[in-house]
């Protein structure tokens, strides 16, 4: 407190010794002596007294103005106000004499215009003393205004500690500017200042940006259901909008599509909807290896499950890609055992599904009919509009392309969505080159996909193919079910994380790492009493001292506690808290137009099933008699 009273005083001394040699260097005579009675004439209303000067010409006597007499430092004798001398102009003029005259009821409102039109060029008394006045509010409001930052920051340190290392909380302000932000950004309700106003916008809201040149490093936002996952994502697919770039919009709960799909450009990748073109995976596969990858796609490993028996889904899959079916011919072929042994005939790919392994078998087969079952929901070419390709889409990196689905249809739809989506990474990392045009990828609920076996790679080779990624889902429990140990680099190599409330344990315990640990020096205080106290006082004694800690910038605790709509946006070392605003959906055009389907047949029990139902023991043994006294079962386990 001392010191802000010194600097006070200081700058007050300052302040009026400045105004007194301004007034004295720039001003005239009579501005300088009439400045209290115009002071006086604005501020009543009514009459008041006025001693006014006189100057005498040839035809009588007028009030003195600026050009009558002569300015301070022109003539000594008028630094006393008692005494002003003509000036050179008003001799000329004929003025032979000066008088002060008294006006004991004059109008303040006549004598305030006068002073101002005649005595002080139009201005008013606060207009004619702004200068001086903002160079005394600079003397005094800047060293205060450090001073007063300076005690505050100590205290704050006391309470809070002093950060030595580790990430720094920062406004949104901060972050742009120690960043240099010009990309994609988060509209927050931090108020703007008039200045930020003045140069950004006339936005009220705050806006924290991320540097263009880190789009591509990827984004990671986590979150429980409705904490405001979707909102951020609609912030950024409005910015991509209006800068004219690509996007690939994965769109689980139809939250997207209503809003930003504009059918004269865009595709929708749905077989159980009108606007789906026609596609077959004989317009993806031109060598051997885009085969394998693309039945990699479809059948991705699984954990904890023999590997067996995808990978001999896979390859004979992408066998009977060379035969460049269309999707109604794969269906046909993954049902039917017999039809698959005709065409792997005299390969090696004979071996993985022998007739005498009925267990091997039951598991390939087992393992088609999930493709088979999505690959008979897609249009044949008569009952679609126009034909699309991941091959032919990457190249030209042309209009957008969304991904709905339906809770209903979401199990049914995952293995054609996710082998879309890992085919389109793929090829764009494929046709990848310097300055191509960026692709953004905006994957909602990630964990409701197949594993993407080419996700853990785009991540962390995506640069030079410019793909953004923005991956959604609620705890990072989803993303080690699907992708095992390959999780752990998934989520730390995204520069941009978001992250807003989750009601998981280990989850919020991730994100509070995932923030980091900072390493603070907190003062700490402690006291010793002497014995007995009320004898001996003087014995007490109080020591301070400053001890060093490593501690959680953010508690999981804080993580599991925030609002919606409220979180944590971390870039390298710099953790900004973000509260934004509700994005309400836009529905410009429909989510979703569902196309005919066959619908569900009732099928009724011949009496040779019913028969083998009604005695499985039969059943059984006939099959291990087939097999060699054998049941699959048992063959299944021989096999593993």
């Amino acid at each position: 407190m001392g010191r802000k009273l010194l600097v006070l005083l200081l700058g007050v001394m300052f302040s009026m010794f400045g105004i007194f040699l301004y007034m004295d260097l720039d001003w005239t005579a009579l501005q300088s002596h009439y400045f209290d009675q115009y002071l006086s004439s604005v501020a009543y209303g009514g009459k008041g007294e006025y001693l006014l000067l006189f100057v005498h010409y040839p035809n009588g006597w007028r009030r003195a103005v600026n050009g009558d007499v002569m300015n301070s430092w022109q003539n000594l004798r008028a630094v006393r106000l008692d005494t002003f001398a003509l000036s050179d102009q008003a001799r000329r003029a004929g003025a032979d004499a000066l008088e002060w005259k008294y006006l004991p009821e004059m109008e303040n409102a006549a004598a305030a215009q006068w002073f101002r039109e005649e005595i002080y060029a139009g201005e008013g008394p606060v207009e004619f003393m702004r200068w001086p006045l903002i160079a005394a509010l600079i003397v005094i409001g800047v060293p205060m205004a450090w001073i007063i930052g300076r005690d505050r920051r100590l205290a704050r340190e006391r309470k809070q500690g002093r950060t030595i290392r580790g990430p720094t909380l920062v406004t949104p302000s901060q972050f742009n500017h120690s960043k240099l932000s010009d990309g994609i950004g988060f509209e927050t309700m931090e108020w703007v200042s008039g200045f930020e106003r003045l140069f950004h916008g006339k936005s009220k809201l705050g806006i924290v940006r991320i540097p263009r040149h880190e789009e591509n490093s990827h984004f990671v936002l986590a979150g429980d259901s409705g904490t405001g996952k979707t909102s951020l994502m609609r912030q950024i697919l409005t910015q991509v909008r209006e800068r004219g770039e690509t996007a690939v919009v994965y769109d689980p709960a139809l939250e997207f599509t209503p809003q930003f799909f504009d059918p004269a450009t865009d595709v929708i990748l749905n077989p159980t909807d009108q606007r789906m073109p026609f596609w077959t995976p004989s317009d993806e596969v031109q060598y051997p290896a885009e085969a394998l990858a693309l039945a990699g796609s479809l059948f991705p490993d699984k954990q904890h499950e023999n590997t067996f028996f995808t990978e001999s889904a896979r390859k004979i899959f992408a066998h009977l890609l060379r035969y460049r079916p269309t999707p109604q011919d794969l269906t046909a072929w993954m049902k039917d055992m017999n039809e698959v042994d005709r065409r792997i005939a005299g390969t090696e790919l004979e071996a993985m599904v022998p007739v005498s392994a009925a267990g091997q078998r039951a598991a390939v087969q087992g393992t088609f009919n999930q493709a088979a079952a999505a690959f008979q929901l897609l249009p044949k070419e008569s009952e679609a509009k126009g034909r699309w390709s991941a091959a032919a889409w990457a190249k030209g990196r042309q209009g957008w392309l969304f991904l709905p689905s339906t809770p209903t249809q979401r199990e049914s739809l995952r293995p054609l969505l996710s082998m879309w989506l890992d085919s389109l990474i793929l090829r764009l990392m494929e046709l990848g080159q310097k300055g191509v045009r960026p692709v953004w990828f905006i994957l909602d609920e990630l964990a409701s996909l197949q594993q993407l076996p080419q996700l853990p790679t785009v991540i962390t080779e995506s640069r030079k193919a410019n793909v953004c990624l923005v991956l959604g889902f609620q705890g990072r429990s989803q993303l080690e079910a699907l992708y095992g140990l390959q999780a752990e680099a998934m989520l730390s190599q995204p520069m941009t994380k978001i992250f807003l409330r989750t009601s998981e344990p280990h989850a919020a315990e991730w994100i509070s790492k995932s923030i980091g640990d900072v390493e603070v020096m907190r003062l700490e205080q402690s006291q010793t009493q002497g014995f007995p106290v009320v004898l001996n006082p003087s014995q007490d004694s109080r020591t301070f001292s400053w001890q060093r800690r490593t501690e959680p910038l953010v508690m999981a605790s804080t993580i599991g506690g925030l609002k919606n709509l409220t979180g944590y946006l971390k870039s390298q070392d710099f953790v900004v808290p973000i509260s934004f605003p509700y994005s309400r959906p836009v529905v410009n055009q429909p989510g979703f137009l569902p196309r005919p389907l066959p619908e569900l047949e009732v099928l009724s029990v011949s009496p040779k099933t019913a028969a083998a139902a009604a005695s499985p023991g039969t059943a059984s043994t006939d099959g291990q008699r087939k097999n060699g006294g054998r049941s699959p079962q048992r063959e299944l386990e021989i096999f593993e």
